[in-house]
């Protein structure tokens, strides 16, 4: 009976120490990116439904995996809300699911200790304890490839559906999924193992792909803008530094030596290969990334589906060795001392969410009608769920016609626009062409309130607006 409940017991235990982290260590989402995500939710679910479409106010829609964020605005409408805590809340109960999961794989490719070992490590490592209680992809994509990773060789198609579901959360999980299926063919010339979970993954995806078609013109649109647009560092170059650089270089020799020993002794590996190969070439691709690109963002929620295969691995190894107990006694430290060490770390990083609270609350006080132009998803998270402002009051700066000036003050007047929030380069542009050619009144034009935590917010003089579109220009 206890060998029943035990992992239950773990996987209840890690709920409780997420949610805990999450109504106590860090109350607020730390992410940035939830916030957009939660943009994306909030209006797809307000405006894109109705135009059979998703939706954002920066043109940023089917750049993530959708389906963390249609799940998000199905929570929204579920429970009549405009709150982040539904989905946070699901990622959580999501995170320690993949500890059960851990639990169970553990057990099939190896022993019960194993998968004990695993859950238990998964469960108090601060990494996933916190990325789990954010309301980020990452978590429902793991949970997915570790749900894919259980029917390996149980059913095939079954696999390549959860695959299909982990891609549509994370894109990189594009390559991950595609990497399994050649693995398969690769390593055990199973020719309709690979077919059948590749339709499996097509069952999923081709209707995305047709959708994304008809609204973008591409069917890859995510897949290039995630890898051009952002990995290539179009958009913003991150820069790597030359000693990370060096590490991925080492991480990636290493991955693909282990994953070439792993095709010379795949016979004998036969029963656990694919762990294997999923934990080596995830991190190839990472070694590919950070190397040959150089300038994507080092993030260590990127890290997660590493952290939760390769705890796998890990207490397998530390099982194998000639002091097993002593190897298990040490991973409990190590994990014992991340959790002591990072907490702090994460909780530190709500600080930025508080300050850019404060100056979106004095807005909000201070708020008497109009629409606010906001390109900041965390500020437009606050005038919603705390202010009360709705989906048609808040807009975007992406669509304004600056390269026209005349269209640009009438867009303004047609939007009713009566505030402006300055704390990032889309809306730092807007004003600078207002400066370009009002040098002489802009500030009467956008009158500063208050500045505040690297945001400015500005009023909007809107019978200044006006007399510039029907005045002929006079200020000019």
């Amino acid at each position: 009976m206890a060998k029943i409940y035990t992992p239950l017991l773990i996987a209840a235990l890690s709920l409780c120490i997420r949610l805990i982290a999450l109504f106590f260590i860090s109350p607020l989402d730390f992410r940035w990116e939830s916030y957009h995500y939660w943009q994306i939710a909030f209006y797809t679910l307000n405006v894109g439904i109705h135009h059979g479409k998703m939706w954002d106010l920066g043109g940023m829609e089917y750049f993530w995996g959708p389906l963390p964020i249609l799940t998000q605005s199905l929570l929204l409408w579920i429970f009549n809300t405009t709150s982040l805590l539904p989905f946070r809340i699901l990622n959580s109960i999501l995170g320690s699911i993949t500890v059960y999961l851990s639990y169970k794989i553990g057990k099939r490719f190896f022993n019960r200790r194993v998968g004990i070992l695993s859950a238990l490590l998964l469960t108090f490592n601060p990494i996933m304890i916190f990325n789990n209680v954010v309301g980020m992809e990452e978590t429902m994509g793991i949970f997915f490839v570790l749900l894919a990773l259980n029917f390996y060789h149980k059913n095939d198609y079954i696999m390549g559906v959860f695959l299909g579901l982990s891609s549509l959360c994370r894109i990189e999980f594009w390559l991950l999924s595609l990497g399994i299926a050649f693995l398969i063919v690769l390593y055990e010339r199973d020719a309709s193992s690979f077919i059948i979970s590749i339709v499996g993954w097509l069952t999923v995806m081709v209707p995305y792909f047709l959708h994304v078609r008809e609204v973008t013109g591409s069917p890859f649109y995510a897949f290039y803008w995630n890898f051009i647009g952002n990995i290539a560092g179009i958009w913003t170059p991150w820069y790597v530094s030359p000693t990370f650089r060096i590490l991925f270089g080492v991480i990636l020799a290493c991955s693909v030596i282990g994953l070439i020993i792993l095709f010379r002794y795949r016979e004998k590996l036969k029963k656990t290969y694919i762990l294997y190969g999923v934990f080596l070439g995830f991190a190839t691709y990472h070694g590919l990334v950070y190397v040959i690109g150089g300038t994507a963002p080092l993030f260590d929620r990127f890290f997660m589906l590493d952290v939760a295969v390769g705890s796998i691995l890990l207490s397998s190894i530390s099982q194998k060795t000639p002091w097993p107990r002593l190897s298990t006694a040490a991973l409990f430290i190590l994990t014992g001392f991340l959790l002591y060490s990072l907490t702090p770390y994460y909780t530190d990083l709500q600080s930025d969410i508080v300050g850019l609270y404060k100056v979106t609350d004095e807005l909000g006080k201070r708020y008497d009608g109009g629409t606010v132009l906001s390109n900041m998803p965390m500020m437009t998270y606050r005038l919603v769920n705390l202010w009360g402002l709705s989906h048609n009051e808040i807009l975007g700066t992406l669509y304004i016609p600056l390269n026209n000036i005349t269209q640009a003050l009438t867009w303004l007047d047609y939007y009713n626009a009566s505030w402006l929030i300055v704390a990032e380069p889309k809306s730092q542009n807007m004003l600078s062409v207002f400066k370009q050619h009002f040098p002489l009144i802009w500030s009467k034009l956008f009158i500063k309130e208050f500045e505040f935590s690297g945001a400015a917010i500005y009023r909007i003089n809107q019978s200044l607006t006006r007399e510039l579109i029907y005045g002929g220009g006079k200020y000019e």
